[in-house]
């Protein structure tokens, strides 16, 4: 017998669990599962305001102020917090740090193709060549417009129409060169299950033989795909792997016919 019933991704697809509770059952022990590849829900009350805005940079996962999963591309702002395909990446690093009860913090970005100290001359020079204009229209060019209210409120600075020039100290450059280059925020959760793109966690994989996918606790039975603990990357990984485990477990079951 093969069980491939996969995990609970995309459950419009049919995967609902089942297989973990037939594995179960039959003696085997599943791995904590939860959805991984799924975008995140941050601790904020703006995003409904920059929903839809898009931006290449780095977003990285930190564990205790550390790096614990990093990813740079197209990063996408929604209503609940922010996705694209870097967040999906390191998207499973957060699962696993909220599963244990730890706090999990997103460090975005947003500027990643310059070093700080140019960035902060380039802004030292807009906001002195800026003469006239406002603090608002000081940013405009270098990221995105409904970006520009929600990172000065976040810098701590109230008056996106004050005078340009007004805005040259260095305390007041570096507040906001530390949202363009180490924004942060506190990760609440991830979307659910219809959202994620794969599942983590599944059959314990020390209960299955890696040559053959035969399961060592019952005979006869074989395991292929996201019903065992494995899950990979963006990029067809995971695509691969449920192609590849499931001829392994069919030639391997159908020797057993013979």
């Amino acid at each position: 017998m093969i069980l491939a019933a996969g995990g609970r991704a995309m459950p419009v697809t049919g995967s609902n669990g089942d297989g973990f509770r037939l594995a179960q059952k039959l003696g085997h022990t599943i791995k904590d599962v939860f959805p991984a590849l799924v975008p995140l829900k941050l601790e904020g009350d703006f995003f409904k305001r920059i929903a839809g805005v898009k931006f290449v940079g780095t977003a990285e996962i930190l564990d205790e102020n550390k790096p614990a999963a990093s990813d740079h591309g197209d990063i996408l702002f929604t209503n609940y917090g922010i996705s694209g395909p870097p967040i999906l990446q390191i998207s499973r690093k957060a699962g696993e740090l909220l599963r244990k009860g730890r706090d999990a913090v997103l460090r975005v970005i947003m500027i990643d193709s310059m070093s700080k100290e140019s960035l902060d001359g380039l802004l030292a020079k807009r906001f002195h060549h800026a003469t006239g204009k406002t603090v608002g229209f000081s940013l405009v060019g270098l990221i995105n417009k409904r970006l520009i209210p929600v990172l000065l409120k976040e810098a701590g600075i109230s008056d996106m129409k004050a005078p340009a020039e007004k805005l040259s100290t260095e305390e007041e450059r570096e507040r906001i060169l530390d949202i363009l280059t180490d924004w942060r925020f506190r990760i609440t959760g991830t979307t659910s299950w219809p959202n994620a793109q794969v599942t983590a966690g599944g059959i314990d994989t020390r209960e299955v033989d890696r040559n053959t996918l035969e399961s060592r606790v019952i005979r006869g039975i074989y395991f292929a795909g996201e019903i065992l603990d494995i899950d990979g990357a963006c990029g067809g990984y995971n695509l691969q792997w449920a192609w590849s485990s499931g001829f392994v477990a069919g030639h391997n079951a159908a020797l057993q016919m013979l």
